[in-house]
């Protein structure tokens, strides 16, 4: 089973919870163990690997909560089973030292399980000023920075996240937030069409002074659940009013405006000096089209506009634009803020029953050739098909829709041409991409080919033209990917469409009728190796030649690598294919890699990997040094010998299973060795390794971390020989969720 441990220096106490110090990563670590063996072999195995810990070590069987990490019962008992200690697959236990936890006390049990509430104050902020974090007192937890309500300033309301045990009162709460006259009221609906006018209005119900005794549980309150504190003299303004133990906080009316911006051609607006913005009036019970009407008054564009479609649109956080808003829907069904900037288009608006989509011709998308068209839902995939042909100046029945990641990349084929768009999950908004070629029939699979060109074999191989299919009108450039750490390359050769239930041996089969790999001399289907592509790298070999493609899991739209061999091969399921390559001695270099299988199904531990290489090269398995080769971080993993020693505990470390955290050994891994009968060097980085470094740390300074990031991933396996494309910048997601009660 596999077990998470958190490790107590990397984590302190916050929101009434544990939560990481640092990079949450570092704080975890997952190790594969026996659920039979006791407690006690556990506390031990945890000893061993934390080589720095001093005094008592606790294991505490711990959960995640939207609070934070949370404890509950610590294993005392070191010879009873992890199974019959309740610790299964997936558990998670804290090591700490059973008392404090970064010089704070810590509270165990379901008693003290951290409850995040929302809490909501009023703001004497004005509508342009800058929000600060609420303070606390010393007896609260922390909080994060305060924000208003509806996500803007002026709107009367800001919300901060705080942490409370579960067995605390709400009295004990109070103390810790404000006076003692101070209304704490829970929300009992959340705006709607029924609420008052501008953006609505919410209900928040009094607390009685009897439920200051009870706990929150009592109270049966829940995570994300919101408290609003409202002291005495808060009640004097228009936002609040109070009736019985009900208080309706309404929408400012300041606050009651959207702000729209024309976005047409450039040129035209400058040389007519247009006005470009204004604020109108709005309320969340208001249709955009009034908006819209509303919206061309106030910027004058009546005759401008005149007999011109035009629709509104929000922009992402990069500011581009988002799809058109549907017309016939409130503010609030459009879940559009007040106070937020909405732009006017030209172009028509779509009804509640249509989609907006964006499409693009061709197998890769290209950056600025992007079309939209609007649909009714009721479509069927192949009708809208028919359409974007017709966009896009299209003639002919061989083409099929793809969807687009949100990577930008060709997503899954749309195979149900009879089904209606919404039936198939096509969104408002979508992306699908307009792809030459019939779809494959029902059954059968569409798989894009590579070939592994090894460059150390000949010299040749550096000047061989790559061969393109009608299918990929790609540029030479985008059809190589480069493994420079490899010597190789790896070229793409074509597609086949195959059926699912075919063998892995019949794919070979059809790999080898291919125009571009004719003049290969592959004497059998044994002599092909296939690789599977995961991210445009090698991921793992497929095995089983008389396997079905269906039950190897191979996907429609999946991308293969085949690899020519010298023998027959026929991998068994228990056996990983490694590169191994034997340092130079008194040098920071390695003779050429060879490919070593090694049978890891019984005994995939250190030792055993040690012990097949040893008899590979005729040495003993404790003069080798192992270390696995993590290329794009220009670093190596050192292997444990697993002989260290402990000062409490004199006993060797357990064996540790290779293909599983921290080293997840795979197929292709690149294995570094040193004999260290000869070679005293236990440092198993290269010069080549230094000068990588220095290049990322150089990439950091000029770029910044997300250039930098970007830049790591372009020099690994699967970077593209060329100019790479660029990609849209990622964005945080707000996810709003209902309260279903």
């Amino acid at each position: 089973m596999e077990v998470r441990l958190h490790l107590a220096p990397h984590y302190r106490a916050e929101m009434g919870a544990l939560r990481p110090v640092g990079d949450p990563k570092d704080a975890v670590i997952t190790v594969t163990f026996d659920r039979r063996k006791s407690v006690g072999d556990l506390r031990l195995a945890v000893y061993q690997m934390q080589d720095l810990w001093e005094g008592d070590m606790a294991l505490t069987v711990a959960q995640s909560l939207p609070a934070g990490l949370h404890l509950y019962d610590t294993l005392t008992d070191d010879q009873q089973s992890l199974y019959s200690a309740g610790v299964n697959s997936g558990s998670d236990l804290f090591v700490w030292n059973g008392r404090e936890v970064s010089g704070s006390a810590v509270r165990t049990g379901a008693e003290w399980e951290p409850l995040l509430l929302t809490v909501v104050r009023p703001s004497d902020e004005e509508p342009d000023d800058t929000l600060e974090p609420i303070p606390t007192s010393s007896t609260s937890t922390s909080t994060t920075t305060a924000e208003p309500s509806d996500g803007a300033p002026g709107s009367g309301l800001v919300r901060s996240m705080q942490g409370f045990a579960r067995g605390a009162t709400l009295g004990t709460i109070l103390e810790a937030l404000g006076p003692q006259e101070t209304l704490v009221c829970r929300e009992t609906s959340r705006p709607g069409p029924s609420g008052g006018e501008g953006g609505g209005a919410s209900g928040w119900k009094v607390f009685p002074p009897q439920d200051m005794q009870r706990t929150l549980r009592e109270l049966a309150l829940k995570d994300g659940d919101a408290l609003l504190l409202l002291e005495p003299h808060a009640l004097d303004s228009s936002i609040f009013s109070l009736s019985g133990d009900i208080v309706t906080v309404t929408t400012p009316s300041d606050c009651r405006w959207l702000q729209v911006e024309f976005r047409g051609k450039q040129r035209e607006e400058e040389e007519e000096g247009m006005k470009r913005r204004g604020k109108v009036p709005a309320a969340g019970n208001m249709l955009l089209s009034e908006v819209k009407q509303r919206a061309i008054e106030e910027l004058e564009l009546e005759n401008k506009l005149k007999g011109v479609e035009c629709c509104l649109r929000q922009v992402d956080r990069t500011g581009t634009l988002l799809p058109p808003v549907y017309d016939d829907i409130t503010v609030r069904e459009a879940g559009i803020r007040l106070m937020t900037t909405l732009f006017l288009c030209p172009g028509p608006a779509p009804k509640s029953t249509q989609l907006f989509l964006y499409f693009t011709v061709g197998s890769v998308p290209s950056a600025g050739q992007d079309m939209d068209i609007i649909v009714d839902e009721t479509l069927t995939v192949k009708e809208c098909l028919t359409e974007m042909l017709k966009k896009a100046g299209l003639e002919g029945d061989a083409w099929h829709l793809n969807r687009m990641n949100w990577d930008d990349e060709v997503g899954e084929l749309l195979m149900e041409e009879n089904a209606t768009l919404s039936k198939a999950r096509i969104s408002h908004g979508d992306k699908l991409i307009l792809s030459a070629g019939l779809l494959p029939p029902k059954g059968y699979l569409k798989i894009s080919v590579w070939r592994y060109v090894d460059l150390r074999e000949s010299p040749v191989a550096m000047e061989m033209e790559v061969n393109h299919t009608t299918e990929r009108a790609e540029s030479q450039a985008q059809d190589v990917i480069s493994a420079e750490w490899l010597g190789a390359e790896l070229r793409i050769v074509g597609k086949i469409e195959i059926t699912e239930e075919a063998s892995l041996d019949d794919l070979k089969t059809q790999v080898i009728t291919l125009p571009a790999l004719l003049d290969v001399c592959v004497p059998m289907p044994a002599f092909l190796r296939v690789w599977q592509l995961e991210d445009r790298k090698l991921g793992k070999i497929l095995r089983g030649n008389q396997q079905s493609l269906k039950k190897l899991k191979v996907a429609n739209g999946a991308e293969i690598c085949v690899q020519t061999l010298l023998k027959e091969e026929d991998l068994g399921q228990r056996e990983l294919l490694l590169r191994v390559q034997m340092g130079i001695p008194g040098e920071r270099q390695y003779f050429p890699w060879e490919e070593f299988v090694w049978e890891a199904g019984n005994d995939s531990s250190p030792r055993a990997l040690r012990v097949a290489l040893s008899s590979r090269y005729g040495l003993s398995p404790d003069s080798l040094l192992l270390a696995k080769c993590l290329p794009e971080k220009h670093s190596w993993m050192p292997v444990s010998t697993w002989s260290q020693q402990v000062s409490k505990r004199k006993k060797k470390k357990k064996n540790d299973n290779l293909q599983g955290a921290p080293y997840n050994l795979k197929d292709g891994d690149i294995i570094g060795i040193k004999n260290l009968l000869i070679d005293s060097n236990r440092d198993f980085s290269t010069i080549q390794d230094e000068l990588g470094q220095q290049e990322e740390a150089e990439r950091l300074k000029k770029g910044g971390q997300s250039d930098s990031a970007e830049a790591n991933q372009d020099s690994g396996p699967g970077r593209k020989v060329g100019q790479g494309k660029n990609r849209k910048p990622e964005v945080a997601l707000s996810i709003n969720v209902g309260v279903f009660r």
